[in-house]
């Protein structure tokens, strides 16, 4: 019975073994994603503040100016405010064009770093995938070890205390044995 219950103690702490490495497994797969999510959003919270900094510069500056002088052109129709208006586009056309160059190289940026978080995060799940893998077929292997050795004790503990052989039960003689 000692030795059974031992065999089953061993089984049940293998089982305890494989439920700690599945949840080794989890919390590491967690912290990968926990990692990657915040990587990605701080690309992104980078990538949209130099947005706004080439926006506010190269944008809405310039375009208040040119704004401003296009609409003294239409309030006075005079040659002064149209050339004033032409004068503030040329004098802002490379502001501008700046931050339309900018604005494509921020996607560009951004798109970069999402896929190549993106790639990361997928190697990073299949290594963490195989690892889980060959940790639950080395834990099924221990468990069927240890299931077989439960059973074995247990058909031993089975054969150490079935009842008297049939010729025998007609017997004045009490069955004494050792366990």
């Amino acid at each position: 019975v000692v030795s059974a219950m031992a065999v089953m103690l061993e089984a049940l702490q293998a089982d305890n073994e494989v439920v700690e490495r599945e949840l080794d497994y989890h919390r590491a797969h967690h912290r990968q994603i926990a990692h990657t999510v915040g990587e990605l959003l701080r690309s992104l919270d980078e990538r949209v503040a130099e947005w706004r900094r080439q926006a506010d510069r190269h944008l809405q500056v310039p375009l208040r100016t040119v704004l401003a002088a296009f609409e003294r052109m239409v309030e006075s129709t005079d040659q002064d405010t149209l050339q004033d208006f032409l004068e503030a586009f040329k004098g802002h056309a490379p502001d501008l064009a700046a931050a339309v160059q900018a604005s494509a190289y921020t996607t560009g940026a951004a798109v970069q770093s999402v896929a190549r978080l993106s790639d990361e995060f997928r190697r990073s799940i299949h290594h963490v995938r195989g690892e889980s893998l060959m940790r639950a077929e080395e834990a099924l292997s221990h468990r069927d070890v240890h299931a077989q050795r439960v059973a074995g004790a247990f058909a031993s503990y089975a054969h150490t205390s079935a009842p008297a052989s049939p010729g025998r039960e007609g017997s004045a003689r009490p069955d004494v044995r050792s366990t």
